[in-house]
């Protein structure tokens, strides 16, 4: 019997995702609240499950053209490049609210993750562009000049790497159940990960009007994953078929 994904976009997004997951329960400024959550065994064996995925994928095939094929080095600058224009484009949105046609256009909110790490160097270049014309608005809202000059340096960094990684991610999970069984329990684990950080650092307003928990709920991906799927009767606020809830801790 054929086994489906819980999720409806790329694999490949969901292993850029939960790789900064990953990172963000191993950070020191969140490591003990979220191991009280989740136990100490879900916080060792998250990593694992990000190994245990590629790894098989790499196994099926030599293939390299996917974000997975990148090295340590470049797959922590692709994350980087990545973490920064999500935050422009979310700082771009405080900015210039309603303002659709320069959002899309010009910080490329709205344009989702490609199977292509040079479409994603192109969206990237533009928001940077972006970022560099409207300083001042930016840095009205928390974002600083050497926000824009670090995602500039990402960008350079990568754009040596000419990578068509097109389909193979996918092709290559896709194809027996025992991956999909996998990257299933990747993004359920991911879904239980966002849901202790939602618990643990609410968003709304404080008692002065501003914003909480901003820059926990930034790296626990709270706004950006499960990417939307519009699509979808709801919007895709799960971005596709959502696992049943875990089950609390004891």
């Amino acid at each position: 019997m054929s086994t489906r994904p819980k999720f409806k976009f790329p694999a490949s997004t969901l292993v850029r995702s939960a790789r900064l997951l990953a990172a963000a329960l191993e950070d020191s400024a969140y490591e003990a609240a979220m191991t009280e959550r989740l136990g100490a065994d879900f916080t060792t064996a998250f990593p694992g499950k990000i190994i245990l995925l590629t790894g098989k994928v790499t196994a099926q095939s030599g293939k390299t053209g996917d974000v997975s094929g990148l090295t340590k080095e470049q797959q922590d600058q692709f994350d980087e490049m990545e973490r920064l224009t999500h935050g422009a484009r979310r700082t771009a949105k405080l900015a210039f609210p309603g303002q659709t046609t320069l959002l899309g256009e010009e910080f490329q909110v709205g344009a989702g993750d490609s199977k292509s790490l040079e479409a994603e160097l192109g969206h990237a270049t533009k928001t940077h562009a972006a970022a560099l014309k409207y300083a001042d608005a930016l840095q009205a809202k928390g974002w600083l000049p050497k926000d824009t000059t670090l995602l500039g340096q990402t960008i350079t960094a990568l754009g040596g790497k000419d990578v068509e990684q097109e389909s193979a991610f996918d092709d290559r999970l896709g194809m027996t159940n025992e991956k999909i069984i996998v990257a299933n329990d990747l993004y359920h684990d991911c879904l239980v990960a966002q849901n202790a950080a939602r618990l643990e650092y609410p968003g709304g307003k404080d008692a002065t009007g501003s914003a909480r928990n901003v820059t926990a709920r930034a790296r626990f991906l709270l706004d950006e994953f499960p990417p939307r799927d519009r699509s979808e009767p709801d919007g895709g606020t799960q971005g596709g078929t959502t696992p049943p809830p875990p089950q609390p801790n004891p």
